[in-house]
C-alpha cells in the first residue's frame, strides 16, 4: 500500500514541472513586455521633449516619432528568445480621399540575405510585400486589422491616416501552444505600443498647433507695434509738415495787414506767392491724408472718361516745370504716337503722375527726370525716370506702405508724409493697373504705372491694396544717358 500510494506524489511533480516552465515562460512573457514598452515609451517622450524646447524641431518631429517605434518595436523583438521568427515592422500613410496607403517607414531587414517579408491577408495566396513606398490597398490593412491575431494596428485614431504593421517570416514548430502564446504577446505588445504612439503623436499635434497659433500671434503683435511705431513717426512729421505752412501763411498774412507797413509791389507780391505755396502744400497734405481713408473705407469715388493722354501728360509736366527749373534739373517727355486716349478718371491719374514725378524731383539733385508713355499689348505704362539717388532693396520692400518714409529723406529734411506713394499704388489697383519700382543706389530709379487701355466691369472700387507705403524716389532711372531715347523735349525744359 505504501509503494503504491507514493506513486501519486511522484506523479504529482512530474505533472507540474511543464506548468512551472509554462509559468515561467508567461512571467519572461510580461517581463519582457513591460520592459520593452517602458524602453519605447522613454524614446517617444524624448522627441516630444525635443519638440516642446524647439519649434524646427517640432516640425521634423512626427517623422522622427515614426521612424523610432519601427526601430524600437525591431530591436525589442528582435532581442529576445520569445521572438522565434524573424521579423519586419513598417508604417504605411495615405492621404485623405485615397484608398491606397504607401509604406514610408520600414525597420531594418531581418538578416543580411534573407528577402523582404510578406503580409498574409485574407487567405495565403494573397501576400503583401513590406518594404519601401511599397503600396497597399487601404482594404487589405483592415483586413490584417480585423485578423486573428491583427498584423496591422491604427496610430492616429483621430484622422486613421497611418497603420503600423508587422511581418513575420514562417516557422515550423511542435510546439503549437507556445507558438500560440508568443502570437498573443506579440500582438500585446503591437497594440499598446500603437496606442502609446497615438497619444504621442496627438500630443505633438496639440504642441505644433499651439507653435503655430503662437508665431501667429507673435508675428501679429510684431506688425501691429511696427504699425503703431509708422502711425507714430507719421503723426510726428504730419505735425511738422501742417505747422510749416501754416506759419507762413499766418505770419505773412499778419505781416501784410500789420499797421503802418507798405511793402512795394513786388515784396506784397512775394509774400503772396509764399503764401499761395504754403496753402497748396497744405491743401496737398489734407489730400494725400483724405484719400487714404476714403480707399481703405471703400469710399472713393471713381469717375470714368475717355482722357487725352498727349494733353494731360503736357498738362502735367507743366505743373513740376517750376520745380525742376528751380533744381536745374532737364525734363523730358516722350509719348508713344499710338497712344492717344485711355478710359480713367482724369483727376486721379494727374494725380498718380504728379507723386511720382514730385518723389522724382525730390530725390534728383543733378541731371534729368522724365516721363516715357509706351504701349504694352493691352495695357499703358507710363515710366517715370530719374538720374537721382537711387533707392536701396530694404527700402523698395517697404516702398509702398503707408507712413514709410526712406531714412536719408527724413535726415535730409525732405518734405512728404508717407503717403505719396500709398496712394498711388492703391488707385492704380483701383483702376485695374499696378505700380512696380526698378532702383540702384546712386544709379537712378524708375517707376512704371500700368493701366489698362479700357476698364473691365467691375473695375471702379477702392478694393484691397497689396503693399503700401511713401517713399522716397521716383524709380530708377537709366541715368543721364537714358534722355537720349527721349526725344521730345519739351519747350519749357531748362537748359
Amino acid at each position: 500500500m505504501q509503494q503504491y500510494s507514493s506513486l501519486p506524489d511522484q506523479n504529482s511533480q512530474i505533472d507540474a514541472t511543464p506548468k512551472l516552465l509554462t509559468t515561467i515562460q508567461q512571467l519572461r512573457a510580461k517581463l519582457w513586455l513591460e520592459s520593452s514598452l517602458n524602453q519605447l515609451q522613454s524614446r517617444l517622450n524624448y522627441y516630444l521633449l525635443s519638440a516642446c524646447n524647439n519649434v524646427l524641431q517640432a516640425e521634423a518631429a512626427e517623422a522622427e516619432i515614426l521612424q523610432a517605434v519601427v526601430n524600437e518595436i525591431d530591436t525589442a523583438l528582435n532581442s529576445t528568445n520569445l521572438a522565434l521568427t524573424d521579423y519586419a515592422v513598417g508604417i504605411a500613410m495615405f492621404q485623405p480621399q485615397e484608398t491606397v496607403a504607401t509604406v514610408c517607414y520600414v525597420s531594418r531587414s531581418p538578416s543580411q540575405n534573407s528577402q523582404p517579408l510578406f503580409l498574409e491577408a485574407l487567405t495565403a495566396e494573397k501576400k503583401l510585400l513590406l518594404r519601401l513606398q511599397e503600396v497597399i490597398e487601404l482594404e487589405d490593412l483592415q483586413q490584417l486589422e480585423n485578423q486573428q491575431p491583427p498584423s496591422a494596428w491604427r496610430l492616429a485614431d483621430d484622422s486613421g491616416i497611418i497603420w503600423l504593421i508587422i511581418a513575420a517570416a514562417p516557422v515550423s514548430s511542435n510546439c503549437e501552444s507556445l507558438l500560440e502564446s508568443l502570437a498573443q504577446i506579440r500582438a500585446q505588445f503591437m497594440a499598446r505600443s500603437a496606442k502609446n504612439c497615438t497619444t504621442v503623436l496627438l500630443q505633438l499635434r496639440h504642441i505644433l498647433s499651439w507653435q503655430q497659433q503662437y508665431q501667429r500671434l507673435s508675428k501679429s503683435n510684431q506688425e501691429l507695434e511696427r504699425t503703431n511705431q509708422l502711425k507714430n513717426q507719421f503723426l510726428a512729421n504730419t505735425s511738422h509738415e501742417i505747422r510749416t505752412p501754416l506759419s507762413s501763411i499766418i505770419g505773412f498774412t499778419h505781416l501784410l495787414l500789420a499797421p503802418g507797413y507798405e511793402p512795394t509791389k513786388e515784396r506784397q507780391q512775394e509774400y503772396l506767392n509764399i503764401i499761395q505755396s504754403s496753402g497748396k502744400h497744405l491743401l496737398a497734405l489734407i489730400n494725400d491724408i483724405l484719400d487714404l481713408s476714403k480707399i481703405e473705407a471703400n469710399q472713393l469715388e471713381v469717375q470714368w472718361e475717355s482722357v487725352d493722354v498727349p494733353l494731360l501728360c503736357n498738362n502735367v509736366l507743366a505743373l513740376v516745370k517750376e520745380k525742376s527749373a528751380n533744381k536745374g534739373l532737364k525734363l523730358c517727355l516722350e509719348i508713344d504716337p499710338d497712344i492717344t486716349t485711355l478710359v480713367a478718371d482724369s483727376l486721379r491719374l494727374k494725380q498718380m503722375l504728379l507723386n511720382l514725378l514730385f518723389n522724382a524731383l525730390k530725390f534728383t539733385s543733378k541731371g534729368s527726370v522724365g516721363l516715357q508713355v509706351v504701349p504694352k499689348g493691352v495695357s499703358v505704362h507710363f515710366i517715370v525716370w530719374d538720374t537721382g539717388s537711387g533707392i536701396s532693396q530694404e527700402d523698395q520692400t517697404q516702398l509702398f506702405e503707408p507712413y514709410f518714409q526712406i531714412a536719408k529723406a527724413i535726415a535730409g529734411g525732405a518734405e512728404g508724409t508717407g503717403l505719396g506713394l500709398a496712394v498711388t499704388r492703391k488707385l492704380a489697383q483701383i483702376h485695374g493697373g499696378s505700380v512696380t519700382v526698378e532702383s540702384e543706389v546712386d544709379s537712378g530709379s524708375r517707376f512704371t504705372l500700368m493701366l489698362p487701355l479700357e476698364q473691365e466691369a467691375g473695375v471702379g472700387g477702392a478694393g484691397e491694396a497689396g503693399q503700401a507705403g511713401e517713399a522716397g524716389g521716383a524709380g530708377e532711372a537709366g541715368g543721364a544717358g537714358e534722355a537720349k531715347y527721349f526725344s521730345s523735349l519739351l519747350p519749357f525744359t531748362p537748359s
